[in-house]
């Protein structure tokens, strides 16, 4: 069995509270499969024989020297015997690892949640008193860091349970056991057999390891894994001026404002070829700005004189939704108890004059969140919803940590994903399988938080032998 700590494969180790030193895990696994606990579960995956005790006395297994694998040995009468004994203990291992994970996991959740709470209850206070005292700056930023709050303490809890169910026990992989049956000695042959087989595994391994690892730090990577197009490379706000999360608005002429605008523009053609108006922009993880770069393009878009919508479909976390403090406003969610779907859209006022038509979460946050997605009422309101306009942005949960994404996509004309620098390609790989579920095509991407460097005049972005100025895509202006 090939194994990586499940308590940081999926970063949750700062939720769960504690840290095992990689170089001792694997030898304490190797420790774990042998103890009472995994074999009275896989007596009983056996039928109760052997004995757990029997279990025990069969059983060993020996942690690898330079690789994070375990081996299991099962001695039996028989080798049919023998390879059932292995699969029962490596399952009852497998078994053990995941409720226990699953254990902490539910713990720390019910922590999180707690102080979700609290959470919840200040930042209704604080709404209460910037609505009574709405200039004192000190209260706002108050209540802003609340909202901060608040969005990070759902994130931590939909990782949680996403990791929880991605990465379970930690077994990466598992070969199945073959049997082998006492022979005459050969030790000069057995001594070269194993040394060819030891430097295959060691090369299959470091490739194994390697292809996991890779990442996109190049921003047309992405392009031939999703066989999807640069929609744009957005920088890191702070390092071209742009200090507010919406720049668009409060720095209409930087180059984070220009580059949705070049977003919309590729947007529209896209668009035009599969005929279709509505957009989801969604992202691999949370924390990758799926969300703030939907309300960059409808604002960037509404400018254009589109007639855009946005919609927060991402019900969980309701980031636009509290962003825009529209908590307690009908939306989207309150599809099956209205009539008129057109109550539902509220002008969302940026500025003075910049105002974005915007469906919010809603009110009806109870039940079955992604069954709600499945649902009758949904499949038909949603067409309402867009009726005619002529671009709808909408805002959803992450791929990997919520399975409504899916039933939301495949509503929609086209996908958006918004993709961060060093992410894995392996979870842009998963992405691209998950929507092509969806039946709903990949318009393209979002580089999104590029470090760029100034030299001369403009601003450049540099990965790898790329190098380009203006908007941040090979269309943009050269200097």
């Amino acid at each position: 069995m090939l194994l990586n700590d499940p308590r940081t494969a999926g970063g949750i180790t700062e939720d769960i509270g504690f840290f095992l030193d990689p170089n001792r895990y694997v030898r304490n696994q190797a420790e774990i499969i042998g103890t009472p606990q995994v074999a009275v579960a896989a007596s009983e995956i056996l039928g109760g024989s052997p004995t757990p005790a029997e279990v025990e006395a069969w059983t060993s297994a020996s942690a690898a020297r330079d690789l994070d694998a375990v081996t299991i040995l099962g001695v039996q009468d028989g080798p049919a015997r023998a390879v059932a004994l292995v699969d029962a203990v490596a399952q009852a291992y497998d078994e053990t690892i995941r409720a226990g994970i699953q254990s902490q996991v539910d713990a720390s959740i019910a922590t999180l949640e707690a102080a979700k709470a609290e959470t919840e209850a200040r930042l209704a206070n604080l709404d209460a008193s910037v609505a009574a005292d709405p200039d004192n700056s000190a209260l706002e930023a108050q209540r802003n860091a609340a909202i901060a709050q608040l969005v990070s303490l759902d994130t931590r809890i939909e990782r949680l349970s996403t990791s929880a169910a991605l990465y379970g026990s930690g077994v990466q992989l598992y070969v199945a056991p073959r049997s082998a049956t006492q022979t005459q000695p050969r030790p000069l042959r057995n001594a070269a057999i194993a040394t060819v087989l030891g430097l295959i595994g060691a090369g299959a391994w470091a490739w194994w390891r390697a292809e996991r690892d890779q990442r996109a730090d190049d921003r047309n990577t992405p392009a031939r894994i999703l066989d999807a197009p640069l929609l744009a490379v957005v920088p890191d706000y702070a390092e071209v001026g742009a200090t507010e999360p919406v720049p668009t608005v409060t720095a209409a002429n930087s180059v984070a404002a220009q580059s949705y605008h070049f977003v919309v523009s590729s947007l529209g053609f896209a668009l035009d070829q599969v005929g279709g108006k509505s957009v989801v922009v969604t992202s691999t993880g949370p924390g990758d700005g799926k969300s703030i770069s939907g309300l960059n393009i409808a604002v960037a878009a509404s400018e254009d004189g589109r007639r855009t919508l946005l919609i927060d479909a991402d019900t969980r976390v309701r980031g636009l939704t509290r962003i825009a403090r529209f908590d307690g406003r009908p939306g989207l969610t309150d599809l099956p108890t209205n009539t008129v779907p057109s109550d539902l859209v509220h002008d969302w006022s940026l500025a003075e004059q910049t105002t974005v038509r915007f469906v919010p979460a809603g009110t009806n946050l109870q039940g079955d969140t992604a069954g709600y997605f499945r649902s009758l009422a949904f499949r038909d309101g949603l067409p309402k919803l867009v009726g005619d306009h002529d671009l709808v942005i909408i805002d959803t949960p992450p791929l990997m940590s919520a399975a409504e994404t899916i039933d939301i996509a495949a509503r929609a004309d086209g996908v958006i994903l918004v993709i961060l620098p060093g992410t894995r390609l392996r979870h842009l790989t998963e992405a691209r399988d998950r929507l092509a579920l969806s039946g709903t095509p990949i318009l393209g991407y979002i580089f999104n938080r590029a470090k760029v460097k100034k030299e001369g005049y403009g601003y450049g972005y540099q990965y790898g032998d790329i190098y380009g100025y203006g908007y941040g895509s090979d269309a943009g202006a050269r200097g």
